[in-house]
């Protein structure tokens, strides 16, 4: 039944007025959020992606393919004479790791060896989660996958597969960043961020490595217990997918390890109270795994690396000189497993 002009005037005035404002209100908030998203990508110009963007473009060349959080990024394939790409970023997570691992094998470029680096508490981490502080950090994700024309949820986050389209910067700290990208374009600057990865920034004294290993361990725990308090299955679902990883990778002749990376001194030193029970949860995860097939390391403290100080820029990440000598370091037993060639190219300085 459709409906006329005549019975339009039947409906009260101020029923009209209230219909109005809504659909008005409605088209602001429409207007509005098209304005911000395509705000943000003017800000962020053509290269805010490059990072995952050009790896992935070298995947059908790697023989070593590296991913998980930050930590992750000071494995460095060339250290350890090897063709390989560095997928790993800040917070990311064993979810966004699986799913661009599903995206490498859909290209037919899965790399022999795939390595996720980690730390205590990756497998409590769901960036898609209630309760996360990360959310940011999905989106990248999904921004990195969909720019490829890969639509799957990560997981069965729709909602963050969403905002990486509607809102691409959400929140004041988000735009932070953006507002500095803002003016440095409009003055023809071109904005410099360091690259982590490559920093060579140096822990200064030990003094400085017990304060931020106490703000660290902080953070991580009022992290961790907001993100539980919302969802307490984000362990188990993370060790299937690490198994599903396995399942995947070894039906393409591929292998999967788990590096859990050294820590600095005082993180090394406070680990044992501090980490306790997320160090009695990695020895029955490395268990279960080493079961299935997987490959696993654990540095955390036992290696000569974690009692160096001037080879860390904070308490858990190296500095680039760090990286390169622990990278050599793991490719030499690596080798001495059979699982790669032993290393003799140079380290890159």
């Amino acid at each position: 039944m459709q409906t006329t002009a005549a019975d339009i005037e039947k409906i009260p005035a101020g029923m009209l007025r209230v219909g109005y404002r809504i659909a008005f209100a409605i088209g602001a908030f429409l207007a509005c959020i098209t304005v911000l998203n395509a705000l943000a990508r003017w800000a962020e110009g053509p290269d805010y992606l490059a990072d995952w963007q050009n790896e992935i473009d070298r995947a059908g060349q790697a023989e070593v393919a590296v991913l998980g959080p930050s930590i992750a990024q000071h494995i460095y394939p060339q250290a350890m004479c090897q063709q390989g790409i560095n997928l790993a970023g800040a917070g990311e997570d064993i979810f966004e790791s699986e799913a661009l691992i599903m995206h490498l094998h859909e290209d037919g470029n899965l790399p022999k060896l795939v390595i996720i680096g980690l730390f205590p508490g990756l497998f409590e981490s769901d960036n898609g989660a209630d309760g996360t502080h990360r959310s940011y950090r999905r989106i990248y994700a999904y921004r990195n996958l969909q720019a490829r024309g890969d639509w799957r949820l990560i997981g069965n986050d729709w909602q963050g597969a969403v905002r990486a389209l509607a809102f691409p910067a959400l929140g004041y700290d988000q735009w932070q960043g953006r507002f500095r990208l803002i003016r440095d374009r409009l003055a023809k600057r071109n904005s410099i961020f360091e690259d982590p990865a490559f920093s060579q920034q140096q822990l200064t004294s030990s003094q400085q490595d017990v304060q931020q290993t106490k703000r660290f361990l902080s953070k991580r725990d009022n992290e961790l217990a907001s993100m539980r308090q919302h969802d307490v299955s984000i362990s188990e679902r993370a060790q299937k997918a690490v198994l599903r990883i396995n399942a995947l990778l070894a039906a393409n002749d591929s292998r999967l390890l788990l590096v859990t990376m050294p820590a600095g001194p005082a993180m090394s030193a406070a680990a044992p109270t501090a980490l306790a029970d997320d160090l009695v949860q990695l020895a029955e995860r490395d268990t279960e795994f080493r079961a299935a097939g997987v490959l696993t390391i654990n540095d955390l403290t036992t290696t000569d690396f974690s009692r160096v100080l001037n080879g860390f820029r904070d308490p858990i990440h190296f500095n680039r000189d760090g990286g390169m000598r622990y990278s050599r370091d793991l490719a030499q037993r690596l080798a001495a497993r059979g699982l790669l060639p032993q290393p003799e190219c140079a380290i890159p300085s």
